[in-house]
């Protein structure tokens, strides 16, 4: 029956004036299609889309805080994206999404260390700041996500993401985890004490070193809990507790992270 499938034909464009004041147009389709394999329980999906996406320096600040301030993003176009996908719910209150897809990148950004020579002039070393290089390319990407709220107790869900990038100059897509994992769960003791546990793993990224070879950053097994207590509610405190393995690992290169730490804190709601 038609009522089991839809499909959505468009696209969109977007006017985009560049630096040298040229305006061009820059279309991407905007395709999708659902099919309902079995009625109310398992859904087929399909997207064709593209973007276009203009960064502003806070927002790659907050990607990386170590970022050089005189960093300048070129804007990166997604001329397609394929993706297609199965999505359930089961009545129990679990949600399942998987999806595998690929695309083209124009002028992707990837952030390596910035580089200065020594007194000679001859030898390069690495800075404290980061500055962008871009790239063209493709990716392929898997994705996995199940989410349970069954109860207003207990919730738990666990996510897998897998990309690879394909890149015409860059030899890695600098900084970037193909695989990364996480696995939380969240339990409410009694109507004024709740709590959270968080699994998070990233593989192996590439950094570029300042003579252009490549160095592997070590893979990141990230553990943190946290508990709140409701006041009322207006008024909450908490606990939070990071790094429970005490790994000494890098996000980002020549910036180790911190150890075990904890935060105590207090919100208010207005």
């Amino acid at each position: 029956e038609q009522d089991l499938w839809n499909l959505k034909l468009g696209f969109n464009v977007q006017l985009v004036a560049e630096q040298n004041e040229e305006i061009k147009f820059v279309p991407a389709p905007d395709i999708h299609f659902n099919l309902e394999l079995i009625e109310d329980f398992l859904q087929f999906y399909a997207d064709v889309t593209g973007k276009y996406t203009v960064y502003s320096y806070s927002e790659l600040g907050e990607l990386n805080p170590f970022m050089a301030p005189n960093v300048m993003a070129a804007p990166v176009q997604t001329p397609i994206d394929f993706t297609i996908g199965l999505r359930s719910t089961i009545p129990a209150g679990f949600e399942v999404n998987v999806s595998t897809g690929f695309g083209s990148v124009n002028d992707q950004y990837f952030f390596v260390n910035e580089t200065f020579k020594d007194l000679d002039n001859n030898t390069l070393h690495n800075a404290n700041t980061f500055e962008t290089v871009t790239d063209n390319g493709t990716y392929f990407t898997v994705n996995g996500d199940v989410v349970y709220h069954g109860t207003d107790k207990l919730n738990f869900g666990a996510s897998v993401a897998y990309i690879n990038y394909t890149l015409e100059n860059q030899k890695y897509a600098w900084h970037v985890s193909p695989l990364t994992m996480s696995v939380y769960g969240g339990y409410k003791v009694t109507d004024k004490i709740s709590t959270r546990l968080l699994y998070e793993y990233r593989s192996s990224a590439k950094a570029r070193n300042a003579d252009g070879s490549s160095k592997a950053l070590k893979a990141i097994n990230d553990v943190s809990v946290e508990g709140t207590y409701a006041v009322n509610e207006r008024l909450s405190g908490f606990l939070r507790i990071h790094n429970l393995l005490a790994q000494k690992y890098y996000v980002w290169n020549g910036y180790p992270s911190q150890g075990f730490n904890a935060l105590i804190g207090a919100t208010f709601r207005f």
